[in-house]
């Protein structure tokens, strides 16, 4: 993997967790309009045994457990991707990378935030980059 997709791993983690999170409310949400409306006694079609409230119960425990697994995953990445870009020495290329793919934030706001041009902070950036890659390798393996 780039260095670049690598150090996004974090904000990719974000996204997928607020796409899981997001679903496991409207699973919720289901569950208490199937409740609500007293179709819990309503057996499925298909022959099971289970009626339409268990079956959304379900639903929401494995989406549960898979939101708990990506934290987890997210959680290890960060505190890897955190612990290696401390140890760039150059004080303007560690701020970069951790504003950019810690803090997930853009080259326009991380140069505001600075007091520095974009050009200048695209130029940090692309150093800060190589030095990544010269202490870790090109191809970076997949934290988690």
């Amino acid at each position: 993997m780039k260095t670049k997709k690598y150090l996004g791993q974090i904000e990719r983690y974000n996204r997928m967790i607020e796409f899981k999170t997001n679903e496991l409310k409207t699973l919720r949400e289901m569950a208490l309009v199937i409740k609500s409306s007293g179709s819990d006694d309503m057996k499925i079609q298909s022959g099971s045994p289970k009626n339409k409230l268990e079956e959304s119960c379900i639903e929401i425990a494995d989406a549960e457990q898979e939101l708990k697994a990506l934290i987890s995953r997210f959680l290890n990445a960060k505190r890897k991707i955190i612990s290696e870009i401390e140890q760039l020495e150059d004080t303007n290329e560690y701020t970069v990378l951790t504003m950019r793919y810690v803090e997930c934030r853009s080259m326009r706001d991380i140069a505001e935030s600075l007091n520095y041009s974009v050009k200048n902070i695209e130029r940090i950036h692309s150093k800060a980059v190589e030095s990544f890659t010269l202490m870790y390798g090109k191809e970076k393996d997949l934290v988690c």
